[in-house]
């Protein structure tokens, strides 16, 4: 049986999915959780429009989180003209936010977490509307 190559509406499905439960973490105050389920929203919806420009891993299936950082600002903002240039650092900042929430010894408060919570909205929003006109 031959794989098929994922498309990028599973990955813009699992972005949507982890942006729900980002809001819901913010909502019961769970600000560590909240930060990490931002990231991996922006994560996966940065996948999904790497997918839908026909772009592909450099391991088959396996989307590193360094590629992924480097290759969506590079090809779909500076090369492709795709997206715009305010979302350039959305990845590696929401990436670092959540180094801090998940592994430093440090609780991640409500403003910290609101912020990563509205650029994953923003992020994920601009994802979906070009990848649906892709």
């Amino acid at each position: 049986m031959v794989q098929q190559a994922p498309n990028s509406a599973i990955y813009l499905t699992k972005a949507q999915k982890a942006l729900a439960g980002a809001e819901l973490e913010f909502a019961h105050e769970l600000y560590n959780n909240t930060v990490n389920r931002a990231y991996y929203a922006c994560y996966q919806a940065a996948v999904a429009a790497l997918i839908a420009e026909g772009l592909t891993p450099p391991m088959e299936n396996f989307w590193s989180h360094d590629h992924v950082q480097v290759e969506f600002p590079a090809r779909l903002i500076d090369e492709r003209r795709r997206y715009p240039r305010e979302y350039r650092a959305t990845l590696k900042a929401i990436f670092d936010e959540r180094l801090k929430a998940d592994y430093e010894p440090e609780i991640i408060r409500a403003p910290s977490a609101e912020a990563a919570l509205d650029l994953a909205r923003a992020f994920v929003g601009v994802v979906s509307r070009t990848v649906g006109t892709a």
